[in-house]
């Protein structure tokens, strides 16, 4: 039964730590000063009905509150948004974003490679 206590506490433990650590990842990007919209590299200059629409589509227009609910059911969905830098969802668990997800790390080493082939030949 020693193990078992174990065991259950450590699991307790590491799941307290995630929660308080998706937490204050919730509250680092809200205290952040100016709004994630106009944060956006992509919309410098952005019109206010974009900005607006930018902000309805990310849910920032809802409270505090409501926003980390829905934070904490995306993440539990394996919905981790949208990536700016290839505009694909960033998903852990489906397979059409599993292939992208690969295409991309297959792109990344190939270039890796190359780099570290090209270090070897230099030296």
């Amino acid at each position: 039964m020693r193990g078992a206590d174990y065991l259950l506490k450590r699991t307790a433990f590491a799941l307290v730590t995630v929660f308080i650590a998706v937490s204050i990842n919730f509250a680092l990007f809200r205290l952040a000063p100016g709004s994630a919209v106009s944060n956006l590299s992509r919309v410098p200059h952005a019109t206010q009905e974009t900005r607006q629409a930018l902000k309805k589509q990310f849910g920032l227009d809802k409270s505090r509150g409501k926003q980390y609910v829905l934070y904490l059911q995306q993440l539990a969905h394996g919905n981790f948004g949208v990536s700016f830098a290839n505009s694909a969802r960033n998903s852990g668990f489906s397979r059409s974003a599993a292939t992208s997800r690969d295409a991309i790390l297959i792109d990344r080493r190939r270039r890796a490679a190359m780099i570290a082939g090209l270090a070897v030949i230099a030296r």
